[in-house]
């Protein structure tokens, strides 16, 4: 679960992001007791506990897509519309089922 936490986390870059992840989110934190599947946006499977979507919609989020991304094997939902979402794709996203 904690490889599952720092990946959802490699969202937040640099300065700005940890500023946005304190001011728009209750537990956006690598170091809160607050439950990943309990963070905002984050959706988990009741039965085993992994991330299946992050649903980030005009949160004001700034970043590039990590490449971190691509361990969330169970990842079936990635929205990140009405955001400044820049670079390219990784390709470790693209071998998510």
């Amino acid at each position: 679960m904690e490889d599952q936490k720092k990946a959802v986390y490699s969202l937040v870059q640099g300065e700005e992001g940890e500023a946005w992840a304190r001011t728009m989110f209750s537990g956006w934190n690598m170091t809160s007791k607050v439950p990943l599947c309990s963070w905002k946006g984050i959706l988990c499977d009741v039965q085993d506990g992994s991330v299946i979507a992050i649903e980030l919609e005009n949160v004001a989020l700034q970043a590039t897509l990590p490449s971190q991304l691509g361990i969330l094997s169970s990842l079936e939902v990635l929205v990140l519309r009405k955001n400044k979402i820049y670079g390219t794709i990784p390709t470790q996203l693209g071998k998510l089922p």
